[in-house]
């Protein structure tokens, strides 16, 4: 659709915001959402005729800043939710919804990425099998891949993907949310705003997330209790205070739908 003389234009790429700010009459705001750094460096004396920039982590505005755009026009603007949406509601009625079988679990909701920490959280199911460990996220491939690679863990539930109207009901059923970013990729220590990180906040259930930047500055230090990214002794450490599970039938099977 053409623009009006004056429109106000939000957008993430680079390129298109920097076409679109050389145009009179156009006021443009940048977010920088995950971009490499060579990219953004590349595209930062055109991006700075730009009247504002959205930087996701305080790590991304420090890379802006660094690549010579002005501090005072870089607003740090985090992922976020509607916390109605996970109000917490209560255990109980969430892990029947559920059909979950008793005992204390841990759960993560998001991507089955390195980066973001799977292996290590998968490493500390394998330390604590008495801790019912609840992936929820991921391609069909990931699931099946890491289903046929750790099909002799009995704690460990790959979920797979699950609406996000169900994401909810997930996170009020754990006593305890993981966010274990990797500090070995720039990103998810650095750069990155998960919106997990907001979901969990807002499920108001404790939370055990990696000692990296990103999430530092992000969530605040009594919310969490945190361990070294990459550290799965740490991790399993940090978990183990949750008491012992009953154990559940074995034809009891955690479901893949509400």
């Amino acid at each position: 659709l053409p623009l009006r003389p004056g429109a106000l234009v939000y957008c993430r790429d680079p390129w298109i915001a920097w076409l679109l700010g050389s145009l009179r009459r156009r006021r443009v705001i940048f977010e920088a959402h995950g971009y490499p750094p060579s990219l953004l460096r590349s595209a930062a004396k055109r991006l700075s005729k730009i009247e504002y920039y959205i930087a996701i982590s305080d790590g991304i505005k420090t890379l802006l800043c660094s690549c010579g755009l002005p501090a005072d026009h870089i607003i740090v603007a985090p992922s976020a939710t509607e916390p109605a949406k996970f109000y917490p509601m209560e255990q109980d009625i969430a892990r029947q919804r559920l059909g979950l079988p008793p005992g204390p679990s841990a759960v993560y909701a998001g991507a089955l990425e390195m980066r973001k920490g799977i292996g290590t959280l998968i490493e500390a199911a394998r330390r604590l099998p008495q801790l019912l460990f609840y992936l929820v996220g991921g391609s069909e491939d990931q699931v099946a891949d890491l289903r046929i690679r750790h099909r002799n863990l009995s704690n460990l539930h790959l979920v797979g993907h699950r609406p996000h109207s169900e994401i909810p009901y997930w996170l009020a059923a754990a006593d305890v949310l993981v966010l274990p970013n990797s500090g070995r990729d720039n990103d998810a220590a650095r750069w990155t705003s998960p919106l997990k990180l907001s979901e969990y906040a807002a499920a108001c259930r404790p939370i055990v997330a990696s000692d990296v930047p990103a999430l530092r500055s992000q969530l605040d230090c009594g919310q969490a209790r945190w361990f070294e990214a990459d550290d799965a002794s740490e991790l399993a450490g940090c978990l183990a205070g949750l008491p012992a599970r009953d154990e559940p039938s074995s034809t009891q099977q955690p479901p893949h739908s509400v």
